[in-house]
């Protein structure tokens, strides 16, 4: 997607004193921070990307060779982030329709997030858009062409938010999933959040999965069915890890587990829920929950993976309550009379499986009155629980 007339100014004039090393050539997972924000920008299609340099100039400038952004310097940086954003603005062309602006000290913003706001500008021409994730406002803000005029005439022993407070009832604030619209760089240690939050970028965090679940509008009554599952598919995990080692991921079916009804209610909900959570940028689930309806099983040689234990949790559950498979599937054919036996059937055969096979590596021989006569009522007090 290309976009005319919009900015984006990004600021790189500070010393990190904090810091202790220069903020914008810190690398994550080697690429040099600032360079991540620049290319969230360049996805997102916005071309017109202007750095604001002062303090460091030199080698700010090194790591933006044939970058394609456009420096600009700021002369007295001394004079504060403030004095960044009025050559920053000063520099703008008169046809620009707004900017985005952001410290490149914030460089886990999601490209999904800037064409959500540049999509939101597109139908709130004359505001001012905040992304906020979970009711915080976070970067990078949108500003409209009509702030340019006050924000070069005011003092630069102001700041931005002061600015922007005269034009309050022109502000928009939009809920998204990205919890990296917070995080800055501001200290070692919140370098070394954002390096292990880098690492597992493709899977939302549990904030990011409350924002999700709010973002997607998900009723109360599927939550409480979603944290049940996720529980129960944990639990059988934890299980198996300690029988066989930890080849199962806890982490990453909790995640999956209260995130796979985003699309109940919908027509394969299955493959639109993993659909919607992927093109909010997490795409690591996507396999696991587009399959937890219908699943696909090898004829030999099963092996249990979070795939197969999302999709059997499921199937033991009913609303917020486990069940047998037996009684789960007599109550779908009755509620169901119009599916076609032979889904119903296969999906029944294939939950079997996967529960047969999990039995056999625990060594029990039910699985459901394994978890109801030892571990059934720790499970629904975790349930009770608010999981995130």
């Amino acid at each position: 997607m290309s976009v005319e007339k919009i900015s984006a100014l990004i600021l790189a004039a500070g010393q990190s004193s904090r810091m202790g090393a220069l903020k914008p050539k810190l690398e994550i997972e080697h690429k040099a921070a600032i360079l991540w924000v620049i290319e969230a920008f360049q996805k997102a299609g916005v071309k017109d990307i202007r750095v604001i340099v002062g303090y460091h100039s030199n080698e700010v400038r090194q790591i933006l060779v044939h970058k394609h952004v456009q420096i600009v310097e700021n002369m007295a940086p001394e004079r504060g982030m403030f004095s960044s954003v009025k050559v920053g603005v000063a520099s703008l062309e008169s046809n620009v329709e707004g900017f985005f602006l952001i410290p490149a000290d914030i460089p886990m913003i999601r490209h999904q997030t800037i064409e959500k706001i540049l999509k939101a500008h597109k139908a709130n021409p004359d505001k001012i858009i905040f992304p906020s994730f979970l009711g915080q406002r976070g970067h990078p803000p949108f500003i409209h062409r009509n702030c340019f005029k006050t924000i070069l005439e005011s003092d630069e022993n102001m700041n931005l938010r002061r600015v922007l407070d005269i034009f309050k009832a022109n502000w928009i604030e939009l809920p998204c999933a990205d919890n990296g619209i917070l995080m800055d760089m501001d200290t070692p240690a919140d370098y070394e959040k954002i390096l292990t939050y880098s690492a597992m970028r493709s899977i939302p965090n549990l904030d990011e999965c409350q924002a999700l679940l709010n973002l997607f509008q998900v009723s109360s009554r599927v939550r409480r069915h979603s944290q049940a599952v996720s529980v129960l598919a944990c639990r059988i995990a934890r299980d198996l890890n300690d029988k066989e080692g930890p080849f199962i991921s806890e982490q990453i079916l909790k995640k999956a587990g209260l995130l796979h009804d985003v699309g109940r209610g919908q027509p394969n909900h299955a493959f639109l829920g993993a659909k919607m959570i992927s093109e909010e940028g997490f795409y690591g689930l996507e396999e696991i929950i587009s399959c937890h309806m219908d699943i696909e099983l090898p004829p030999n040689g099963l092996k249990i993976t979070e795939k197969e234990l999302l999709y059997l949790s499921d199937k033991l559950t009913e609303e917020d309550q486990y069940i047998s498979l037996e009684t789960r599937f007599e109550n779908t054919r009755k509620k169901y009379p119009k599916v076609d036996g032979n889904i119903i059937f296969l999906r029944f055969y294939n939950a079997k499986r996967i529960k047969d096979k999990i039995e056999s590596i625990l060594m029990i021989e039910n699985l459901y009155d394994f978890f109801h006569e030892k571990s059934l009522e720790v499970i629904n007090n975790e349930c009770k629980k608010n999981l995130f």
